[in-house]
Order: C-alpha cells, then structure tokens, then sequence
C-alpha cells in the first residue's frame, strides 16, 4: 500500500471520465530528474448508431531549471533570492481534438495570488491551445512568492468551448483537471511570510469505506444527498468527501472561481470515511464557473521521504447568479 500511496501522491492526474480506469506513470526525464507526470487513458463510446470505440490519452510534466533543484528524493526545490522559480510545462497529447487548456497556480498553506508569466505576459492564469497529437512545450516563470516553505500547486484544465453541445463532450471536460505539486522552500529578501491559520474542524461522518474510491467529489443541494448540483450559485451545498487511506487528512478546501483560486474553510477526513460538508457559498462572487479542489496532507508523519498530498476536485460548474 505504502508503494501505491508514494506514486499515486507525487503525480495526481485527474483527467478521467470513468474513474475506474484513470492511471498514473511516474518516471525520470533526460537529466535523471524526477519530473511530475500524469497520465489517464480515457475510454468512451459515441452515440452513433455503431457506437464506434475510441481512446484518448494527456500527460502532463513539470520540468524546472536545474538551478532550482534541491533535494529530488524529497520533490523540494529553492527559489532564487526575488522567490522566484522558472522551468516548462509538457502538455503530452493524443486526443480526437485540440484542446484549450487553462493553467493556473496556488499555495497551499497561503492565501497570496499566484501569477504566472508565460510567453511575457503576467497573469493569474493563461489559456494554452495543445494539439490534439504531439507535445508542447511552454516555458513559464513563477516570481514572487511568500518567504518560507511552500507547497504550489500547478493546476491545468480543459477549457470547454461554448459552441459545444453535446453532453458527453460537456461532462468529460467538466471533468478533466490534473494537479502537479512541488515542495519550495522560498527565498524572497522583499516579501514576508503570510500564511493561512492552522485551523480545522471536525465534519459529519456518514459512511464507513474500505476499498479505493472516487477521485471526484460529489456536491449536492440537500443535506439528504439527493440531487446532485448541476449549476451553482450564492447558496448552501453539500459536499462529500472520501477518505480510503488508513490515515486522517487536513484538507484544505479551495474555490477555483474561474480560475482564480480562494480557501473556503480547513476540515478533518477521518480515515477509511466519507463524510459531509457544508458549503456555504452566498457571500462569494463568483465568475461563470467554478469547482472545489481538495488538498489533503496526512495528519500524521508518514515514512515517505516526500511531502504526502491527496487532491480531489469536483466538476466544474456553471454559475448562475
């Protein structure tokens, strides 16, 4: 289990539309470092009258600057003395189409923006179109991150285009999301320290689990579970968690609106559970969509020599005001 824990937390990929089937490889690029990569294969049937079979892959790789690498057992890096990390992101392709892929960054434990630079132009997030065969390669630039260690998450998703109708189409985008994680221990001589206040509490536990679950959190309109969210907007929901390791998480529950990142609140998943949260969303503004991504970090100290995280992601919802 501890071998199945070490892969699955260096290298999350959630681009699925069966959960069941989603995989993860995790190897070295051509310097011996060991770069962040996620892969799923995705199997889905068409609605055509021979209900043709087809197949799509995505990887997705972090590769930093070498003058940035510290310590590769431990997935940590150092950022120059302006908090600063510079390197690439492969987006690996072989889908039926280009896809638009939106990639946006946060800290875990930091409440700070992030912004990235890529192709010159600073932002909280860029839209990259990737081939639908090959890869491509985008350099990009993190810079002035908060003092200290830091956990960044480098998130892409894909973009779903307004011209689609199909609902399958529509359903797989709302889905496809992969996470990257690097651990930094940041040097900025111009910015302090600002962190998030350690602060968790404790949620409803509605179910015991045993075996592997559903990457994907499901939200729901009523406390009841039974109708599951199709939109949002400022109202309560109902969110649920699953847990299948053998340890408590801290989770850090965090809004992605659009695609600009806020925290909602820190809980408690006890382990091998699934449990109930409120979510209260009527004082938020929220732009045309939104999702909640999970971060969790094992309450107790594991025997892995890098930083243990389990991340789940909900869909991404229209919102509706």
């Amino acid at each position: 289990m501890l071998l199945a824990i070490m892969v699955a937390i260096i290298s999350i990929f959630l681009f699925v539309i069966d959960e069941r089937k989603w995989s993860i490889i995790f190897n070295s690029n051509a310097n011996n470092e060991k770069s962040i990569q996620q892969t799923s294969k995705e199997i889905e049937h068409s609605k055509d009258i021979q209900s043709k079979k087809t197949s799509e892959s995505r990887t997705v790789e972090i590769q930093l600057n070498n003058e940035f690498i510290g310590d590769r057992t431990k997935n940590l890096h150092i950022t120059n003395e302006k908090g600063a990390i510079k390197g690439n992101i492969l987006y690996k392709h072989s889908t039926l189409k280009e896809e638009r892929i939106a990639v946006y960054a946060y800290l875990e434990n930091n409440n700070n923006p992030v912004k990235i630079e890529i192709n010159g132009s600073v932002g909280s997030y860029h839209i990259i179109d990737v081939p639908k065969e090959g890869t491509k390669k985008v350099p990009f630039t993190i810079s002035n991150l908060p003092s200290g260690e830091q956990v960044i998450y480098i998130i892409s998703e894909k973009v779903l285009n307004d011209k689609v109708s199909d609902p399958l189409e529509i359903y797989k985008t709302q889905k496809t999301v992969a996470a990257n994680y690097l651990l930094l221990k940041v040097n900025n001589m111009s910015k302090g320290v600002s962190t998030i206040q350690d602060i968790y509490i404790k949620v409803q536990k509605i179910q015991d689990i045993e075996n592997e679950t559903s990457i994907v959190m499901q939200m729901y309109v009523d406390s009841n579970l039974t109708k599951e969210v199709e939109s949002i907007n400022k109202d309560n929901y109902f969110l649920t968690i699953e847990n299948q390791h053998d340890f408590e998480l801290k989770a850090h529950l965090k809004l992605i609106s659009e695609y600009e990142s806020l925290e909602l609140q820190q809980v408690l998943v006890p382990p091998k559970s699934k449990v109930m949260v409120p979510i209260v969303l009527k004082d938020i503004n929220m732009n045309n969509s939104a999702r909640i991504i999970m971060v969790g970090v094992p309450s107790e100290k594991l025997d892995i020599p890098f930083p243990v995280r389990i991340v789940k992601t909900t869909n991404r919802f229209p919102v509706v005001n």
